[in-house]
């Protein structure tokens, strides 16, 4: 197809559609692989990169199920277990003064 635009399945990482002028074919990639929206191509994910194959940003690649989940924090990344840290108290205004 000529100008064809490669455009990912919404519900499933396996699946492409190529879409040109006013005809469109879907597809599917080979067993084990998922389609690249940034590469706009099928292949292995990457295991240091699954946010790039979903499209909300709080979720990655779960590799073994194929489809997008929740995604853990990284070690360097505080998690949400951890307290936050307590603001420090303003003075009120008008504090200490009388009339």
């Amino acid at each position: 197809m000529l100008n064809e635009v490669k455009v990912p399945d919404p519900n499933d990482l396996t699946k492409y559609s190529k879409c040109s002028f006013f005809f469109s074919a879907k597809f599917s990639c080979p067993e084990g692989e998922v389609f690249d929206p940034i590469g706009l191509e099928c292949g292995v994910p990457k295991p240091d990169d699954l946010g790039r194959y979903c499209s909300r940003a709080d979720e990655e690649l779960d590799p073994a199920a194929m489809k997008c989940v929740a995604a853990k924090p990284k070690e360097d990344e505080p998690s949400e277990e951890q307290p936050e840290e307590e603001a420090e108290e303003s003075p009120q205004a008008g504090a200490g003064l009388s009339l």
